[in-house]
């Protein structure tokens, strides 16, 4: 008799926990970065302070908020202005820091948070696309999800919380001690990862160090600059010292998948080498490069599969290796096949458009208007339905 009662209480208890609403229940990380779901963030801040953020958008000075999403409060964070050439005083970019002011605090595991404005994209789709897509295809990528965000109750429109690239995000896609070195690419030249001399004060400004960045200029950078002075060097044992310095198997399906989503901004994209993170395990001399801001994705679906690979040192000296090569087109094949399979990435286009449609309207801050939206949605379900076999023909043509 106890256990029939026993079974039936927890029976009842298992009924109220499936039957509560989402916003009652314990969240984690995945339910925030939920691609599903139309997320609602509220920063609150002292009107002062946000007066100074919007007149001051063009540095990065912190200024105190709290942070709110479903039943979840983060109290005194740091926000500031980010971005390049998405930043702009009329709809901000931001970055959210849980930790700055109180140095135990986190939000679902989280120590940052980037708020993307998607101010040059009049889809709101190509990062958010791009960034499924190379996970999809097994790289490191940051999670995304759509909100519609608000600062002291003003809509600020349509925004994408992206997982930040940082300690977290080493411990959850790269290296579990996520104890080596991370550096953020700055473009600041036409680079084409040429060798810029021994000199390391060559590499610093392109180079930002995340992590461990009281550690000398030497531990930090040498071994980068190591690292394109034997990209640049003879061919006679090129791969082993390359691969030494950087994973190139790795790269090889790096620059695969981009090529795939015909990127423009990207690692060789139109301004040269642009937007991605190094990292490097401690006690190692391996680098690898990590996928950052992929809104110029998805541009062209007859771009080749070999344009601009000429102009990069890496990606050309990559190219002139049969094995590596043979990998390249190995996995763009793989790349147009997984787009292909089921309508993948034609119905993430669709979906994601119906997601955010009305956010897109009601979005009063978006430099694109409603017409430019629409017909971009039109343009990527094109690519999503025509890319794929462009790319197999010029793979099969290249074998």
């Amino acid at each position: 008799m106890k256990d029939r009662h026993l079974r039936a209480s927890l029976l009842v208890a298992a009924t109220l926990l499936l039957s509560a609403p989402a916003a009652a229940r314990a969240q984690t990380s995945d339910d925030f970065f939920d691609s599903t779901a139309l997320q609602e963030v509220r920063i609150l801040m002292n009107t002062k302070d946000l007066a100074l953020l919007k007149a001051n958008w063009q540095t990065n000075n912190k200024y105190v908020a709290d942070m709110t999403w479903r039943n979840l409060r983060a109290r005194n964070v740091a926000v500031r202005n980010r971005g390049f050439g998405s930043r702009n005083p009329t709809k901000l970019g931001l970055e959210i820091q849980f930790d700055r002011y109180t140095p135990s605090q986190n939000f679902l595991g989280l120590h940052t948070l980037v708020l993307r404005n998607i101010w040059q994209d009049a889809t709101f789709m190509h990062e958010a696309l791009a960034m499924a897509f190379f996970k999809r295809m097994g790289l490191p990528a940051s999670r995304e999800a759509y909100c519609k965000l608000y600062i002291n109750n003003e809509f600020y429109g349509l925004y994408s919380l992206v997982e930040n690239v940082d300690a977290d995000y080493l411990k959850r896609y790269v290296d579990s001690s996520a104890g080596g070195y991370l550096f953020e690419y700055h473009w600041t030249f036409y680079w084409y990862d040429d060798y810029l001399g021994d000199p390391l004060e060559a590499y610093t400004p392109l180079f930002e160090a995340r992590t461990r960045d009281t550690e000398s200029a030497t531990v930090l950078y040498a071994p980068i600059r190591d690292l394109f002075r034997e990209v640049n060097g003879p061919d006679d044992g090129w791969f082993d010292r390359v691969n030494a310095l950087i994973d190139l198997r790795a790269f090889t399906r790096y620059i695969a998948v981009e090529t795939f989503l015909s990127e423009w901004d990207g690692y060789f994209g139109f301004w040269a080498t642009n937007n991605f993170y190094l990292y490097r395990p401690a006690g190692s001399t391996q680098h690898q490069v990590l996928v950052w801001d992929r809104s110029e994705s998805f541009n062209s679906f007859d771009s080749s599969i070999f344009v601009r690979k000429d102009e990069n040192a890496l990606v050309r000296r990559v190219l002139a290796n049969p094995d590596l090569r043979t990998l390249f087109l190995d996995t763009l094949q793989d790349c147009a096949n997984s787009a292909a399979d089921g309508g993948w990435l034609e119905n993430e286009v669709r979906r994601n458009a119906g997601l955010i449609a009305d956010t897109v309207v009601a979005d009063t801050k978006k430099q694109f208007s409603v017409d430019a939206f629409a017909s971009g949605v039109d343009s990527l379900v094109s690519f999503a339905q025509q890319r794929p076999n462009f790319v197999l023909q010029e793979v099969a043509k290249s074998r």
